[in-house]
């Protein structure tokens, strides 16, 4: 699987009909969209790692959907 960075996985999200959720006191981003709460991590590396990658895509597959 290709390296993924936070950036374009969140503008997918969005484009999947997500919707980013107020921030609080962290770094991390949250998404709500489908009957599904995602998180997207927002510290470290720009590309976004393959275990959160892979949890994202196991929630949107159990909702019928894709990256």
């Amino acid at each position: 699987m290709a390296a993924l960075k936070r950036r374009e996985l969140e503008r997918r999200l969005v484009a999947l009909g997500f919707v980013r959720l107020p921030g609080g006191n962290s770094s991390h981003r949250h998404y709500v969209g489908h009957g599904v709460k995602l998180t997207v991590t927002g510290h470290g590396p720009a590309d976004a790692s393959s275990n959160v990658v892979a949890g994202i895509r196991r929630q949107l597959r159990a909702v019928g959907l894709d990256l």
